[in-house]
This record gives C-alpha cells, structure tokens and sequence, in this order.
C-alpha cells in the first residue's frame, strides 16, 4: 500500500501532458474514428494514469497486458 501511494503522489507530481496529445485526440474525434489504447502495462497503472487527465472517457477501448497471454515483442495485443 505505502508503494502504491508513492506512485500516486509521483504521478500527481510528474506526469505530463505530451505535447499535441490533446490536439491529436480532437482531431481523430472529429474524424469520427474509434480510438483504442493497447499498453504493455497493468490495467491499474493504465487506467490511472489516463485518469490524470480524464482520458479514459476518450476511449472506446483499453487493452492491457492483463488481457493477455504474451506480451511484447509479440504482436498478440494488437491482434
């Protein structure tokens, strides 16, 4: 628990935007192409973290490596 609070209050700290990453997602909604995010990470840390900036609701889908069998380098999550 006190490691998971740790991580929080440096996510809280550190994480940032990416530059363009809020232009690039209005773009694609105007399009009105599905967006989907496949990661490599835990669900926990994934939904976390797009929380930070209210991402998860500009999603349509999340695929982590909790749905998975083998990860990277193989391409099952993008299959």
């Amino acid at each position: 628990q006190e490691s998971d609070d740790v991580f929080d209050r440096i996510l809280e700290e550190r994480l940032e935007r990416m530059p363009g990453a809020e232009a690039l997602l209005d773009h694609v909604e105007s399009l009105g192409l599905p967006k989907a995010i496949c990661t490599s990470s835990h669900r926990a840390y994934a939904t976390r973290t797009l929380s930070r900036f209210a991402y998860e609701r500009r999603f349509a889908f999340l695929l982590t490596s909790d749905e998975i069998t083998n990860g990277k380098p193989e391409p099952l999550i993008y299959l």
